[in-house]
This record gives C-alpha cells, sequence and structure tokens, in this order.
C-alpha cells in the first residue's frame, strides 16, 4: 500500500502503528520504573526500621507516581498529535 499525504506530510499506516506500540511500550516502562524505584526505596526503609510496611508502602507510592508520570507523557503525546492536525 502506497503512503497517502495527510496535512503536508507522508501518511504511513504503518509507521503510525508503530509508533502507537512504541508509545505503548515506553508507558509500561515508565510504570514498571517507577514500581521497582518505589519497591527499592521500601526495601532501604525496611533495613533501617526492621519491619515490612516499608515495602508494601514504597511500591503503592511507586506505582502511583508510575502511572502519574505515565499519564503526563500520554497528555504531552495527545497535545502534539493534535498540533500535528491543526492547519
Amino acid at each position: 500500500m502506497p503512503p497517502r499525504r495527510r496535512s503536508g506530510r507522508t501518511f504511513d499506516p504503518y509507521r503510525e502503528a508503530l509508533a502507537g506500540l512504541a508509545l505503548v511500550g515506553q508507558l509500561g516502562f515508565i510504570v514498571a520504573g517507577g514500581a521497582l524505584g518505589g519497591l527499592g526505596i521500601g526495601y532501604g526503609i525496611d533495613l533501617l526500621t526492621g519491619g515490612r510496611a516499608g515495602r508494601v508502602g514504597g511500591l503503592f507510592l511507586g506505582v502511583a507516581s508510575g502511572l502519574w508520570a505515565a499519564g503526563r507523557q500520554l497528555m504531552r503525546v495527545i497535545k502534539e498529535r493534535q498540533g500535528d492536525r491543526d492547519p
């Protein structure tokens, strides 16, 4: 299938699909990185205090911060793509 022209640039559906898959992978790594970072901080707190609540709390806070960061990244991408569509 030949690429089509859309708003002054070449539109390739395969490139658009790969860009979408790359975004999904990036968001997954952001959330997983936040969870692992929170778990590591919680583990450090547990070593200092001798408890277990730090790991669980750190994991939840890490997942929450990862989801927050992924949402911010997704909003940035949406704004960029809307800017590409406006003439």
